[in-house]
């Protein structure tokens, strides 16, 4: 538990409420706080935020006198499995976007244009996006939706302004990110047993290889795949443990078109 994650934003919502220290801080306006976030935080993530105010600040928030989603287990094992997706829906290029990057939900309506990094042709060939506590990265489009993430980026630049407003409730970004993750993890074996550059030559894949702890002493292989391989998946998806790759992911099959 890092208490310091949640007060730093929580801190920014109290000043904005005329607080100018920490003591001024009452339960009422720290329940606010994790109202607000509930609406588009994780159910896990607001019980971990939650404890760690009350830990903080000494008080005894809890879920049910605020009105929060509970947290359940079986609502991740709903959300981690494969449905079938709408045929037909106004949200067809979010799913792209979502299929083409594997980003999290709570990003498809933040990115605009200017956060699409290009390629010397022009083609877009990865998303800036900050997501889990605040943590920055380079979403990788896979090589087969560059060109058509491309129109997309170009059909819907406004200035600064995001690319998307909305999100439909009835899609399911997890299952498109299981996708993504298998599809890419597919992509970069195929290239590194060509002895091809990874991503396309588009990014260097040592930015995203984070080898820690017991990572580090693997071999060559994990899991019949190469080390480097996993590592640099791992990492596009925004973590740095070769495990959860396929203890998150695993459930969705390789997409073999767009």
């Amino acid at each position: 538990l890092k208490p310091r994650r949640t007060m730093i934003p929580l801190a920014v919502f109290a000043a904005e409420h005329g607080i100018k220290n920490a003591s001024q801080i009452t339960p009422e306006l720290a329940g606010l706080f994790l109202q607000i976030r509930d609406t588009y935080l994780s159910a896990w993530t607001i019980s971990r935020e939650m404890a760690a105010i009350n830990k903080a600040l000494d008080f005894c928030l809890n879920k049910k006198d605020l009105g929060l989603k509970s947290r359940l287990q079986k609502d991740i094992k709903n959300n981690r499995k494969e449905r079938p997706l709408p045929k037909k829906t106004k949200y067809a290029d979010h799913i792209i976007i979502f299929k083409a990057s594997g980003m999290r939900r709570e990003s498809i309506t933040a990115i605009t244009a200017n956060d699409c990094i290009r390629n010397v042709s022009g083609l877009v060939i990865g998303i800036h996006v900050k997501e889990k506590n605040g943590r920055e990265r380079i979403a990788p489009i896979l090589n087969m939706f560059k060109a058509t993430v491309t129109e997309i980026v170009d059909r819907r630049a406004n200035g600064n302004e995001p690319l998307f407003d909305k999100f439909g409730r009835h899609i399911h970004p997890h299952q498109l990110r299981a996708a993504y993750c298998m599809t890419l993890l597919e992509q970069l074996t195929n290239e590194y047993n060509d002895e091809k550059p990874l991503f396309g030559g588009d990014l260097s894949p040592a930015s995203y290889v984070y080898l820690r702890g017991k990572d580090r002493n693997v071999g060559d292989t994990y899991r019949n795949y190469p080390t480097f391989v996993v590592a640099a998946v791992s990492g596009a998806m925004g973590h740095n443990r070769l495990s959860i790759v396929f203890s998150n992911y695993s459930y969705a099959a390789p997409m073999t078109s767009i």
